[in-house]
């Protein structure tokens, strides 16, 4: 299949949800697939898959703007990958899958009824108004995991009659996990960090884990952007230094750095209040590493009862969890390393995905009519949008005035 994925990346940073789509792009690639990767700027990530065996089969398309400097030819699937807030970014992969008669799909990282159903920062739902505009028009909508699909079906309603719901699991760097090399585990505690806007990540409760216990151990806070903001930094420092625990911070790890610190530590902790997946978690256990980690119905999912669980929302019990955690030995065993292959390896994935579009029903590929009737509404917004850069075309006007004056009426 051609397959173009459209996702806009953000400079310097890294992004779990990035990471993603580059990692579909590698599993569609390995899967013999023509992969298009449309996008703003290379991503930071982008060398730590060099090793895998079709990275250099990847087309990369580096636009400014995303109506321009595209690839050519029609194409099978356009996967959109939501998170930017432009709306023309939207406006514009659907021009292009209509254009080049193609299915849409949305990648679903979570939707808004289930972030809400979880989170104690409730997120306005006008967040994911992009998101929903662009389910209408897809053919399918592909979430992470069978509890994110359970909740898009509720959330996404003004869908095509034929929309397809389904999931598949997101590939972890198993390549870069095997290269890192094997060593003794240390007195050092891992968590990932953000400190943006993301308090369902958990991370401003960590200072209340710090305590005598902790005594002599090393508490490595991985950022993925961004920084700890000043205020933070000393507070949790202070805390650190009073009870003889060593703090670092340490931003931008690679994938080989970041293996190698999983295969040092002695324990993850995973605070966080709300997941559409969760990649450190399912890494840890690749790593042999355990992971403490509130209870959630999607690690139940993705983890079973590998994980040492606590009570959602409660930083005592954490806190209790963590202090049993780390008076056990750390046992690492082959099966678990075979279960995360079944699931998150860059075959599954692929093989995965795959399936999914090789199962859309070209029968409800866009027809010449509709295909006209939406690129000639899809132009006029972006022209009302940004009128003196995204002017008309003439013929596009006749189009517009011929289909009014014949009432062409609903495709």
């Amino acid at each position: 299949m051609k397959i173009a994925i459209f996702c806009t990346i953000p400079r310097d940073t890294y992004s779990g949800g990035r990471y993603h789509a580059f990692m579909i792009a590698e599993a569609l690639a390995l899967c013999g697939h023509e992969v298009h990767f449309v996008t703003n700027c290379e991503p930071i990530f982008f060398h730590d898959f060099a090793s895998f065996p079709n990275h250099s089969d990847i087309r990369m398309c580096i636009a400014k703007t995303f109506g321009s400097g595209i690839p050519s030819g029609d194409f099978d699937v356009v996967l959109l990958v939501p998170g930017a807030h432009d709306p023309r970014f939207y406006l514009w992969t659907r021009y292009f899958a209509w254009q080049r008669g193609a299915q849409l799909i949305l990648l679903n990282f979570e939707s808004g009824n289930w972030f809400n159903s979880l989170s104690p920062v409730k997120a306005d739902l006008s967040r994911w108004t992009h998101w929903r505009r662009a389910a209408k028009h897809a053919s399918l909508i592909l979430s992470l995991t069978a509890e994110g699909n359970r909740y898009a079906r509720e959330f996404y309603r003004a869908v095509y009659p034929w929309a397809r719901f389904s999931f598949c699991y997101p590939a972890i760097n198993i390549e870069a996990a095997n290269r890192a090399p094997e060593c003794a585990r240390e007195k050092r505690l891992i968590i990932f960090g953000r400190y943006e806007g993301d308090e369902h990540k958990g991370i401003l409760g960590i200072e209340s884990l710090i305590g005598p216990a902790l005594s002599e151990y090393t508490l490595v806070v991985i950022l993925g952007r961004g920084k700890i903001p000043d205020s933070i930094h000393d507070s949790l420092a202070g805390a650190c230094e009073a009870h003889g625990v060593t703090l670092e911070v340490k931003p931008l790890l690679s994938d080989h750095d970041k293996f190698v610190e999983l295969k040092r530590a002695s324990l993850m902790l995973f605070p966080s209040y709300f997941e559409g997946y969760g990649y450190p978690p399912i890494e840890a256990q690749y790593c042999g590493l355990p992971c403490v980690a509130f209870d959630l119905p999607v690690l139940r999912e993705t983890c079973g009862d590998r994980l040492i669980y606590a009570k959602h929302g409660d930083w005592a019990d954490f806190k209790l969890k963590m202090a049993e955690a780390l008076s056990r030995p750390v046992e690492t065993t082959d099966e678990v390393e075979e279960q995360i292959e079944s699931m998150a390896s860059l075959e599954a994935s692929g093989n995965t995905l795959s399936r999914l579009f090789s199962e859309l029903d070209a029968r409800h590929s866009p027809t010449s009519i509709s295909r006209l009737w939406h690129l000639t509404l899809i132009r006029l917004e972006l022209h009302l949008r940004d009128p003196e850069r995204y002017i008309l075309p003439r013929r596009i006007l006749g189009s517009l005035r011929r289909w009014i004056t014949q009432s062409p009426g609903k495709d």
